[in-house]
């Protein structure tokens, strides 16, 4: 009865200790403050979008007047849905080229003036941009990846049969098939009924006759009587060969056919770094400034993505979860010959101003996506 009052005690204690820290959070939960929704301009939201030649899905700005894409419609979702109404009534859009210039330049060129009240389009939340501009909360995953080319796919009959062993491997087994027969021969030539020896066969039947006697053994074994003690030894050896040939063979044959080569280890920095290649990236973007160490060449378009990795100009390309989501939804199921690696660090594309959205599913899905816009949220399989 003690028990059941002790353990009663510390129910209402937890509890009361739980509804304290409960209230006492209430006053922590972060508050939309009313000047952050003040434009600058007063009625017009200046806006400053990126704009570059790849990519047009997510965002793409060739005209200020109606920019167009994943980006821009998430962000209009996000302003019909704001529980406090903001001060402007229209938006004023200004594009920037993204080329030449990168999108820490887009962001110091917010920053320097005051021209610009926020920055709409795929720009990344790093810890290097946080000190600088403030983001709101992320509306899409853009953690980075490695896409290659497969490695090493099987190849189709009946090359498959061959691919056991190498070249010089088969050379080994055809030549101890001639020397295992003319060493057996040789030693039976002098066991040999003098009056069945031909005399001066020809080279080509001499030759006939060696390989047929080696090969004959693994099939008609009691056909061919050896009476020389060490051509039994010989024999005895030449067949311990082929049983273990045979087993190995048969083994990585199996695993050839069975093992699927595409679940292969996702591939790390470290081992495209010993493969003395460049690796591409996309023009702009934040691989650039984190991986200065490497050997980086930049890519302007989709087209050249697929390109340089069948060339094998580019050991691989590292870029971001949507480009690659979008990439691999443009490839041709029959051509898709690419491997994704795991993710390499957790980030998302954000809105740079003073705004504090809240990305919930009702404002992400306010608006019907096309097809390669839905490619742009799944994760890269």
């Amino acid at each position: 009865m003690r028990s059941c009052e002790s353990h009663s005690f510390v129910s209402y204690y937890l509890y009361g200790i739980f509804l304290f820290l409960f209230v006492s959070s209430l006053s922590w939960l972060p508050k939309v403050d009313c000047d952050s929704l003040v434009s600058r301009s007063g009625e017009v939201l200046n806006v400053l979008v990126p704009n570059k030649t790849v990519f047009k899905e997510l965002v793409e700005c060739t005209d200020s007047a109606n920019p167009k894409g994943f980006c821009i419609d998430v962000f209009n979702s996000a302003i019909r849905v704001l529980s406090l109404k903001p001060n402007w009534t229209s938006v004023n859009y200004t594009c920037m080229e993204i080329g030449h210039l990168t999108y820490d330049d887009l962001l110091r060129n917010f920053t320097d003036g005051e021209d610009y009240d926020a920055v709409v389009g795929d720009v990344t939340v790093s810890e290097k941009r946080l000190k600088n501009v403030n983001f709101t909360q992320t509306y899409l995953d853009s953690g980075i990846v490695i896409v290659s080319l497969d490695r090493d796919i099987p190849p189709t009959f009946p090359g498959v049969f061959l691919q056991p062993f190498s070249k010089e491997t088969w050379g080994v087994l055809v030549g101890s098939i001639f020397l295992t027969g003319f060493t057996l021969w040789v030693l039976e030539l002098s066991n040999t009924d003098p009056h069945r020896i031909q005399r001066n066969p020809p080279r080509f039947g001499k030759l006939v006759k060696i390989f047929w006697f080696v090969t004959s053994i693994m099939f008609f074994l009691r056909r061919e009587k050896t009476k020389n003690p060490l051509s039994k030894f010989v024999m005895m050896a030449w067949i311990l060969f082929l049983i273990l040939f045979s087993s190995i063979y048969t083994a990585t044959l199996s695993s050839i056919l069975t093992v699927n080569e595409r679940s292969q280890k996702a591939l790390t920095f470290d081992e495209l770094n010993k493969t003395n290649k460049p690796i591409g990236f996309q023009v702009g973007s934040v691989v650039e400034d984190r991986h200065k160490s490497f050997q980086l060449k930049a890519l302007y378009n989709m087209t050249q993505y697929g390109e340089e990795l069948r060339s094998k100009k580019v050991s691989a390309i590292v870029d971001e979860i949507p480009y690659i989501s979008l990439f691999l939804a443009d490839q041709p199921d029959s051509n898709c010959t690419f491997s994704v690696g795991q993710k390499l660090t957790i980030e998302g594309l954000g809105f740079v101003g003073p705004f504090e959205f809240e990305f919930t599913t009702p404002s992400k899905n306010s608006y019907k996506r096309s097809k390669k816009e839905e490619a742009i949220s799944k994760p890269c399989t």
